[in-house]
């Protein structure tokens, strides 16, 4: 059976579970971001105790987000119109940003994989302020910017294109200005704003955890989502597979099979293990060997040592 007949096979046999198991997933991010948001809070007034469970905010954004990209792929469910709805519920109440200029910028990326990744050049001379810029955008890009846009999109048309301009770029902002997308993320903006204010409110006697809460989700999201491509080349078809300790692998839900995620972008979640098995594929290294190495960017051996498989085109020119 060629690896074609096996992505088919795998399709069939996982699609009406996936869907299933995906609404599970994204109901149990759901009840945990509202706990965190709105019912910790309260709880904390009679014990601080309750500030243990602030451990949620280290462990849920990571799946939150992969649930999330699955629904901008439209591999969250089978049905585009409750794909599409658990998308905005992920986004607008755990992410905390438009759903559709996630999918927009997301889907960009993999037009052009250096879309909004961070570039490291050995050569180049280092300098604090290189060394700023970097760090900024290692843990801030690009989940400080999609929350910006909350704002940046009730702004009158005017006042909100110069400031998106700084944000993003031209392609980008092409493809969100359009006006039944850019009504969308109006709205979606809007509705994200109003849980983040009623959050506010709820959280006024412990500003802290709030921001905690905020920080490590923009941190830990903006962090591995530059993982998997980080000092790799500017190829759509470029990702890392990278090894994972068997315990963690609950909290990756495959996404770790990133390399073969990008050379079959409709591959659902459940499906990127079994695809990169059957395509006798090798991992690229240890995930938390390349997340060590993000924090040392001028290290030349990394890019020696981290190849792109062969087996990943063999994945692509079959189907």
């Amino acid at each position: 059976m060629g690896v074609a007949d096996h992505i088919r096979q795998i399709r069939r046999a996982t699609d009406r579970r996936g869907d299933i198991a995906n609404i599970a997933l994204v109901a149990v991010q759901l009840v945990i971001h509202v706990y965190l948001l709105f019912a910790l809070p309260v709880l904390l007034t009679h014990s601080r105790w309750w500030a243990i469970s602030l451990v949620f905010a280290t462990v849920v954004p990571i799946p939150m987000w992969i649930l999330a990209h699955e629904a901008v792929h439209g591999s969250l469910h089978r049905n585009r119109s409750v794909n599409d709805v658990l998308g905005r519920l992920l986004t607008t109440v755990c992410y905390a940003a438009p759903f559709e200029l996630l999918r927009i910028g997301h889907l960009l990326h993999h037009k052009d994989n250096a879309y909004g990744q961070v570039r490291v050049d050995p050569m180049r001379p280092r300098s604090r302020s290189w060394y700023a810029n970097y760090y900024a955008a290692l843990f801030l890009q690009p989940v400080a910017p999609l929350l910006a846009s909350n704002l940046v999109a009730l702004l009158p048309r005017r006042w909100a294109l110069p400031i998106a301009r700084r944000l993003t770029g031209p392609a980008l902002i092409a493809r969100a200005t359009e006006p039944d997308v850019y009504s969308r993320i109006r709205v979606e903006g809007a509705i994200t704003l109003v849980i983040i204010v009623v959050s506010a409110i709820t959280w006024r006697t412990y500003p802290a955890g709030l921001a905690c809460i905020y920080v490590l989700r923009c941190a830990l999201i903006s962090f591995d989502d530059s993982v998997y491509h980080f000092q790799g080349p500017a190829d759509p078809q470029h990702g890392y597979n990278l090894r994972v300790p068997r315990m963690l692998r609950w909290l990756f839900l495959g996404f770790n099979h990133h390399g073969v995620h990008h050379v079959n972008a409709g591959l659902r979640w459940r499906q990127l293990a079994v695809a990169f098995t059957n395509a006798g594929m090798h991992y690229d290294s240890g995930y938390f060997s390349v997340a060590f190495n993000q924090l040392r960017p001028m290290t030349p051996h990394f890019a020696a040592h981290q190849k792109w498989t062969s087996e990943s085109g063999n994945l692509r020119s079959q189907e």
